[in-house]
């Protein structure tokens, strides 16, 4: 388990509300600054803290000036070219095009022109303090670094900080968050974006829609093929499978002790009403996602068990959503734990052992353990995949992450992204 950040009490709305959000602004002697965030969300303010608070940040206002973008600089090579964010605001305001910003929106027809007015205006509440956590989750800190690279400061270097403080900033707006607002926060005089690595991260993923395309047609004419051979089938007399099927459902919770990896962990088995006098059922496994959980796919399984089938669902306790609740309530770092990669197998594996045990002991050998499917969604198709018997391709893994190979070059002299650090476990198949 992740340690906890705090301990002793669960934080409340007021102890992490954006009030509590203090901006810090820090300017170097050799070029523009940066403001960071911080929250103070671990122990309560004494009675006095109103007023420390005020000279506190009279203090900062007093020492460092307050500094704000005020242009977006867009960089092509050589070209550049400057858009005053005021510009923005009367746009989105009024609607009204200036001079600067004419050459940017001319070649838009009035529909497109309408739509970016509205999506630079259009506010998202968001806390403030959930915000600032989901950005220090290591995922949180490398989207940063990534987008960093394009969204830079007036000085080119990784806006990563930069926009850190923005977004947490913006979002403690009484109207929430909007592009308008972030832009306004942002704190270097200028928003520098790099539209070379705009068009190499859009060729990259152009390349995997023309393929994704390709797929799709591949299969359509595979369709129409096996279509025009096939024997003639009315589809008058199948059966409508969104339907429930013929057999009422009942549900079994279990609670599963792993003492080899000292782990505890729920699951909800659905069955058929009628099963004493079915043999030979088949079993079904779901596994959820990342963020998600076991109950998030109860309906399904009981439309397949009313088909007939055993569904379990167990619920993967390092990666579910219990663990992002963790987060963004200050009590976990992570969104999942990295040894999830070996647990969400080995989670199944250890329930299809029980399932055995309780199939001879309590369900008269009723179902039928060598006819087992998996499926699974997001992180749950892994799980499926690991568990038929894929491995993990370490050498392509490893050549995606080099900064000589990736979507996004890296450098700037911050640390390397997750895939590229030491993986916890050797890379062998899950069996």
């Amino acid at each position: 388990m992740l340690p906890s950040l705090s301990p002793q009490r669960s934080l409340s709305q007021e102890d992490v509300s954006p009030q509590r959000v203090i901006a810090r602004n820090a300017r170097s002697s050799n070029g523009p600054g940066f403001a960071g965030t911080c929250l103070l969300a671990d122990r309560p303010l004494p009675r006095a803290w109103p007023y420390v608070a005020i000279g506190l940040l009279t203090g900062l206002l007093t020492v460092l000036p307050a500094r704000a973008a005020e242009q977006v600089n867009v960089t092509l090579g050589p070209f550049a070219r400057s858009l005053p964010i005021s510009s923005l605001e009367q746009f989105v305001k009024a609607g009204t095009v200036d001079p600067d910003l004419r050459p940017f929106i001319r070649f838009l027809k009035p529909q497109a022109r309408e739509d970016l007015r509205q999506a630079l205006g259009q506010h998202k509440p968001i806390s403030a303090s959930v915000l600032s956590q989901l950005l220090q989750d290591p995922m949180g800190e490398m989207m940063l670094q990534r987008t960093g690279q394009i969204v830079q400061t007036s000085a080119g270097l990784n806006g990563a900080q930069a926009l850190r403080s923005a977004l947490v900033l913006a979002a403690g707006e009484p109207e929430g968050i909007s592009l308008l607002n972030f832009l306004r926060h942002f704190p270097t005089h200028a928003v520098r974006l790099d539209l070379n690595r705009v068009l190499r991260i859009y060729r990259h993923s152009a390349r995997f829609v023309h393929q994704t395309e390709a797929f799709v047609r591949a299969m359509q004419q595979m369709s129409a093929t096996t279509a025009a051979t096939a024997a003639a089938r009315s589809v008058d007399r199948l059966m409508d499978l969104r339907q429930p099927g013929p057999y009422p459902v009942v549900f079994q919770p279990l609670q599963l002790e792993d003492s080899r990896r000292q782990r505890t962990y729920p699951a909800d088995l659905y069955l058929p009403q009628t099963l004493s006098q079915l043999t030979a059922v088949p079993v079904v496994i779901i596994s959820h996602g990342l963020g998600s959980s076991r109950t998030h796919f109860r309906e399904f399984a009981q439309h397949l068990a009313s088909y007939g089938f055993a569904v379990a669902l167990p619920e993967h306790i390092g990666s579910n959503e219990a663990q992002k609740q963790a987060v963004m309530a200050w009590k976990a770092r992570e969104v999942f734990q990295v040894s999830e990669f070996l647990d969400r197998p080995l989670d199944v594996s250890f329930l299809l052992d029980q399932l055995d045990h309780y199939n001879r002991t309590e369900l008269g050998a009723r179902l039928n353990l060598q006819q087992v499917a998996v499926v699974g969604h997001s992180f749950g198709g892994y799980t499926a995949l690991a568990l038929g018997g894929a491995t993990v391709d370490f050498d392509h893994l490893a050549n995606r992450c080099q900064p000589t190979t990736s979507t996004m070059r890296r450098d700037d002299g911050y640390p390397p992204p997750a895939c590229e650090r030491e993986l916890p476990f050797a890379p062998r198949p899950i069996g």
